[in-house]
């Protein structure tokens, strides 16, 4: 893999996966876990991925496939655009009409239900093939709404350009009012460089190779769990492709995300997926921010423990709950850490 030199502690995780007698699962992965350990500049490693295998980490990454329209765009998401290949993430777009109504297809891939964060250094080290028509984003934005939103975005329209943009608000409040970015021209985006959004209370930087180029404060601050997106697109901002700009791709060596040393918010779980009722072969799904990568979640009915699920992606099947209503309760832990929800509906 081409990264810089970095020496990351990890903790082994063992390959084992149980099914418990009442139908909830217990799961570990072999993808190992980030150590509390500090760093230098104050943080805690908490989410990181070199690619080094020969698939993208479904404990990680959501793989998605179809419909994820932005506007003018002209792809649709595949699952076989985004692959682990030489120690990389390597996101790729093509000519396909695979997705009714689309001529394209490109990678996309996220974070949602795996990991989300307030706070902290997300770093990446990427490049891209200068394909105007194509446009490469890796992107933070919330569980439901769709901003605030930190981007990094790298474009080939006539020249190389990185592009970073903040997000706050939604027409139609103005373009000034609501958004803010910044264009670093003269960058050979097929190059590797590293890539950072340092995020605090009160400041967002962006960063090229250890430079700041971009600083917002006041309402270009979010101050919720974010979780990330990488993805390629074609057409829209960037312009039409043209006969040399498809099939290409962009690399990313290595993407990781620390959180400050001292904890800035208070953690939260929350149901993905609420229902007024559920069958028993739904699946209860459960997204996790602000915790430690060795978090786990308790599922208890009462005083009765149904389930324990130690690693993402955090799933209950309610088998065997059927006939009445039931009201479950999720408790998510990593040391000191705890957040609780609940669920109280019929299971049929």
């Amino acid at each position: 893999m081409l990264r810089n030199s970095v020496a990351l502690a990890v903790l082994a995780a063992s390959a084992l996966a149980c099914s418990t007698d009442d139908g909830g699962e217990t799961r570990s992965f072999d993808a190992p876990l980030p150590s509390r350990e500090v760093t230098a500049d104050g943080y805690v490693l908490v989410f990181a991925d070199e690619f080094d295998g020969t698939t993208v980490e479904p404990s990680r990454w959501n793989v998605r496939a179809g419909d994820m329209r932005h506007p003018n765009t002209l792809n649709a998401a595949s699952a076989r655009m985004a692959t682990a290949s030489n120690g990389a993430l390597v996101v790729e777009s093509a000519k396909s009409t695979e997705v009714p109504g689309f001529d394209y297809v490109g990678g996309f891939l996220d974070t949602k239900s795996r990991f989300a964060h307030t706070y902290g250094k997300v770093e990446l080290r990427m490049r891209g093939a200068y394909a105007p028509g194509l446009w490469y984003a890796v992107w933070g934005r919330p569980w439901i709404n769709a901003v605030p939103e930190l981007d990094i975005e790298l474009i080939a329209e006539n020249v190389n350009q990185a592009w970073f943009v903040n997000h706050w608000a939604l027409p139609p409040v103005p373009a000034d009012e609501r958004r803010r970015f910044l264009t670093v021209a003269g960058l050979d985006i097929t190059d590797f460089h590293t890539y950072a959004i340092v995020w605090s209370p009160d400041l967002v930087e962006w960063t090229i190779d250890g430079k700041a180029y971009m600083r917002v404060t006041g309402e270009g601050v979010p101050h919720e769990p974010l979780f990330w997106v990488i993805n390629s697109w074609v057409g829209g901002w960037a312009g039409p492709p043209n006969e040399t700009s498809i099939p290409n791709h962009f690399e990313v060596d290595w993407f990781r995300v620390y959180r400050p040393a001292t904890w800035l918010t208070d953690p939260i779980i929350r149901v993905e997926n609420p229902r007024e009722k559920y069958s028993v072969g739904d699946t209860i799904d459960l997204g996790l921010a602000d915790f430690d990568a060795d978090a786990s979640v308790e599922v208890r009915e009462g005083d009765r423990v149904l389930a324990t699920l130690d690693r993402a992606p955090f799933r209950f099947q309610p088998k065997g709950l059927a006939g009445a209503e039931h009201e479950l309760t999720f408790t998510a832990s990593s040391g000191d850490r705890r957040a609780t929800t609940s669920v109280q509906a019929p299971f049929y």
